[in-house]
């Protein structure tokens, strides 16, 4: 070392190497303004990222919110629904082809217990009516004695018939 960088170290460490002492104010000033620069650009990356992530969790939960509440419109009974947003998630996308297919599932499975139910009035209508006729018109008088044993005997049979049939077609 020359002696005049010697000039510049005013102590020396427990090693006996010189440190430098630094006089100058300027360096101190432009360390505090690095850091303020630094702090600021720190506080806008997290503002961005805060944004960027609220941003992207609003566009992933609302096919979630929309699936909701066409949950909540099956469980009322209203089984026509159709998805406005499509999702770019393949889970939330099958959530949702999950979703209309049970919807449609249920409708048209109540389709068919109301036409079963139609049927079956219709079924135990017509005998019903008939044999309330008969045993009308036995009441009144209108049919003959050997008419009336052989209309009750024809229902006798009939009750017979329809306790025999088996449980799936009863």
């Amino acid at each position: 070392m020359c002696s005049s960088d010697l000039d510049s170290y005013h102590e020396v460490d427990c090693a006996g190497m010189p440190l430098y002492i630094c006089d100058c104010v300027n360096d101190f000033d432009f360390l505090f303004s690095l850091n303020k620069i630094l702090f600021g650009v720190g506080f806008l990356a997290l503002t961005i990222a805060v944004a960027a992530g609220l941003l992207y969790a609003e566009k992933l939960i609302s096919p979630i919110k929309e699936t909701v509440g066409f949950t909540k419109k099956i469980a009322r009974g209203n089984y026509n629904i159709f998805f406005k947003s499509k999702s770019d998630a393949s889970e939330i996308q099958e959530l949702q082809a999950a979703v209309s297919a049970m919807a449609k599932s249920l409708d048209e499975q109540e389709k068919r217990e109301k036409k079963l139910t139609r049927d079956v009035a219709h079924e135990l209508r017509t005998p019903l009516a008939n044999i309330s006729s008969y045993l009308e018109a036995m009441a009144e008088g209108a049919l003959e004695a050997s008419e009336t044993i052989h209309v009750y005997a024809n229902l006798r049979k009939r009750a017979f018939w329809a306790k025999r049939q088996p449980k799936w077609w009863r």
